[in-house]
């Protein structure tokens, strides 16, 4: 199954998830690929890597760090023992694409209007992943001028003037350090009657050591080996040095590894029906 360990963390169909799906950052997801139903354990762990309510933007910028982690070279073969093919990369164009990806702007407009909007946006991971998307409305009626009208979640309307030098407008802020749109018009002023949608989903922050502890007292609740390392016969070799490198690893990238690996394995398990066994 292309991307096979990718598709277990992530546990969502094609039609949902994939390129099909038309999200954002969307990696592919085989077409035959259905969502396991995870027994507790499991459930709890996928929790600490994709939390409750997290947005598919969210789930996917925190996989294409997992996967950057999980293809370290004590990790590599682990990551691609199920299977070897993988489309998603790690070049800067992908990672300027996956940026990008957390704003979407939609346009109306009428008659002759030759405004449009471009986006300043500064990379800030300081939000939890909460379900927040960020939707703005920005409007503007020929009799306006120079003034927009701003709007945020369908809350109180903003009026705000403004002012062009040449083509472009001043910023206008609507997440301060983070988020900036600017107006821009052939004639240096606001003309015809336009909106503007904008979604913006605030970039998780991925953070090794947190989800190293939060897995660590995971595996406390759970038992010894914390639901994660099974005996399963085809891969017990594997298995068990995924749990010796979380044991005795000396870095916390390979540990929090280990146990994503190990969380994918009991995954397969389960896409395949075979009966899972806590590893002794």
């Amino acid at each position: 199954m292309i991307n096979h360990v990718r598709t277990l963390l992530l546990n969502r169909s094609n039609h949902e998830a994939g390129l099909d799906s038309g999200a954002k950052a969307a990696e592919f997801i085989p077409m035959e690929f259905r969502p396991i139903t995870l027994p507790r354990a499991q459930a709890a762990f996928r929790r600490i890597l994709l939390p409750d309510g997290a947005p598919l933007y969210q789930e996917n910028y925190i996989l294409a760090n997992v996967m950057k982690l999980l293809h370290h070279p004590e990790l590599l073969d682990y990551t691609l023992t199920l299977d070897p093919r993988f489309t998603y990369s790690f070049t800067t164009d992908y990672a300027i694409q996956l940026r990008d990806s957390a704003v979407v702007v939609n346009r109306w407009s009428q008659g002759s209007c030759d405004v449009n909007l471009i986006h300043d946006y500064t990379m800030t991971p300081s939000r939890t992943q909460n379900g927040v998307v960020l939707h703005w409305e920005l409007t503007h009626a020929a009799s306006d001028g120079n003034v927009v009208t701003v709007r945020l979640n369908g809350a109180k309307e903003t009026r705000l003037p403004v002012t062009f030098t040449g083509t472009k407008s001043n910023r206008i802020v609507l997440v301060a350090n983070e988020l900036s749109v600017f107006l821009t018009s052939d004639s240096g002023s606001l003309n015809g009657d336009f909106k503007f949608d904008l979604d913006f989903t605030p970039i998780p922050y991925v953070n090794v050591a947190t989800m190293l502890e939060q897995a660590t007292r995971h595996a406390a609740v759970y038992g010894d080996k914390g639901g994660i390392f099974s005996s399963w016969e085809p891969y017990a070799t594997e298995i068990a040095e995924l749990y010796d490198l979380w044991r005795f690893g000396d870095e916390s990238t390979i540990k929090l590894g280990a146990l994503i690996l190990g969380h994918a394995f009991i995954c397969e398990q389960l896409r395949l029906g075979v009966p899972v066994r806590r590893a002794h």
